[in-house]
């Protein structure tokens, strides 16, 4: 079992066809990683969300929670709502290690792969 586990964090829909996606990209990252590396989250509509997916992590014995927030940019649920429920949650598990990360497109690879597709788009 991972003593660390990657939670994705989307921000949640009702349509199923929205979140069809990132299970998609959840299940092909665990088929890599292994299924007990990575889950999926939602911040609100539907569950699991992100405090029972951490607790779910918990209860496997991980120690090491990276929180990869699948957020087009930072905004109020990164800078405030999201840590503070980081906040609470360790507040009550104070052995275990939650790091929120940046948005995933503050990452250059990703922000590169978007501007590549917007090219090809304009040039189509």
């Amino acid at each position: 079992m991972s003593r660390i586990r990657l939670i994705l964090l989307a921000h949640g829909s009702r349509d199923v066809q929205w979140r069809k996606s990132f299970e998609t990209f959840r299940d092909d990252l665990a088929s890599e990683l292994g299924k007990h590396s990575v889950s999926l989250a939602y911040l609100e509509l539907i569950p699991p969300t992100l405090e029972e997916a951490i607790m779910e992590a918990v209860k496997e014995g991980v120690e090491r929670i990276r929180v990869l927030p699948l957020f087009m940019a930072m905004g109020k649920h990164l800078d405030r709502d999201i840590p503070k429920q980081i906040q609470e949650i360790t507040a009550k598990h104070l052995k275990l290690k939650i790091e929120l990360l940046p948005a995933v497109t503050s990452y250059p690879a990703v922000y590169d792969a978007m501007k590549a597709t917007a090219k090809q788009a304009a040039s189509d």
